[in-house]
């Protein structure tokens, strides 16, 4: 069966082979079967403080493994010291990732086309500049390449700040949050089949 096809018997379908990504069994269960063989978006939302930028570098480190991974900031700078903090409390960094602080989406387009990664992370899309569907259609125009949105929240903390298509147009949407003093991780909707509908992403020390 033509890879490329977009039409298939019941029976094409179950003759697919479709192989997760292995990634670590904390990650695993909370992200679900995130296949190696194709591409796929998710979306990571917030308010300030609640550690989806965390969350985004812990993955973007595990994804590493299987392939580059350009981490797009227009948030945070290098020399203030915040990435680093973050990057300190991570169990393991990657080689593979490469971290661009830009607002600019040209530029990173540019830097998809010439560096070609397998992995793109856009944090935050309520910061690039640039109309947000221009953003969210970075995965049509480089369909061989995985796109993980970074957005921050609406005042009330109720949803992501922007268009209704962001929540819409991926295949998983993970909110987090603060509970205390712990910041968790919680799936509202994930296509990939995961066994954990919520995660600890860090919790703080007494």
């Amino acid at each position: 069966m033509n890879t490329l096809i977009r039409s298939a018997t019941a029976h094409d379908l179950l003759k697919m082979h479709i192989r997760p990504l292995p990634l670590n069994p904390r990650l695993q269960a909370f992200f679900g079967q995130i296949p190696a063989n194709s591409p796929w978006s998710g979306l990571l939302w917030g308010n300030a403080g609640s550690a989806k930028s965390t969350l985004a570098f812990e993955l973007a480190m595990e994804l590493g493994r299987f392939g580059n991974v350009l981490y797009n900031t227009s948030e945070e700078h290098f020399a203030v010291g915040t990435m680093q903090a973050r990057l300190r409390f991570l169990p393991s960094l990657s080689p593979r990732v490469r971290f661009v602080e830009n607002r600019s989406l040209e530029e990173l387009t540019d830097a998809v086309v010439i560096e070609q990664p397998r992995y793109v992370f856009v944090d935050s899309v309520s910061e690039m500049d640039a109309e947000q569907e221009a953003v969210l259609a970075l995965p049509t125009m480089f369909p061989e390449t995985s796109f993980i949105f970074i957005a921050q929240s609406t005042g009330d903390a109720r949803k992501p700040l922007g268009k209704i298509t962001l929540r819409h147009n991926v295949d998983f949407v993970v909110r987090c949050e603060q509970r205390g003093v712990s910041r968790v991780a919680v799936n509202e909707k994930n296509r990939l089949a995961p066994t954990a509908h919520e995660m600890t992403i860090f919790t703080l020390a007494a």
